[in-house]
């Protein structure tokens, strides 16, 4: 039965044990008389009986809602202008908190990835181009002669021959 009142007022935990200590002792010390015994109970059941019927208004801070024994006032709590930009502010926190906490892995990710795909993207060139070459040289082996052997050591002779006619 405790746990359950301690989990509707959300109150902390020590601060309820000892309220409920401190009526379970004037219980027991009026237990010899019963008329005042009567008058503490019948006063527990109104206060109870008073908070459930939430007719106790609070100020609300942030974005509170009231809870099971009172409300909030006008103007204060859930759904108010103030309650927005408290959302808005600190929605904007946490994501910047998270941003400059997650943000260097983040980073490392991105840059890794760009890696992985740069890499993919060679291989697959390399791959082209050798398919490409073996598909021509089935088809023409002249051609595959030429751009190979031919046209490098003609180059290379033509410029070595120009550099000899120069000096």
């Amino acid at each position: 039965m405790l746990d359950t009142i301690i989990g509707y007022t959300k109150t902390p935990v020590k601060i309820s044990k000892n309220i409920f200590l401190l009526i379970i002792s004037i219980l027991k010390t009026l237990s010899s008389n019963y008329v005042p015994l009567l008058v503490v109970s019948c006063a527990i059941f109104y206060l109870f009986t008073f908070l459930s019927k939430r007719k106790l208004i609070l100020s609300c801070s942030d974005c509170e809602n009231g809870s099971w024994w009172y409300k909030c006032k006008k103007n204060t709590g859930f759904g108010t202008q103030t309650c927005a930009t408290y959302t808005y502010i600190s929605n904007i926190s946490e994501d910047l908190y998270k941003l400059i906490n997650n943000g260097p892995d983040k980073l490392l990710k991105v840059l890794l990835m760009l890696m992985i795909h740069s890499t993919n993207i060679l291989k697959k060139s390399v791959q082209f181009f050798d398919e490409t070459t073996k598909v021509l040289s089935l088809m023409m082996p002249p051609w595959l002669l030429f751009k190979y052997i031919v046209r490098p050591v003609s180059k290379a002779l033509f410029s070595g021959l120009k550099n000899d006619k120069n000096t």
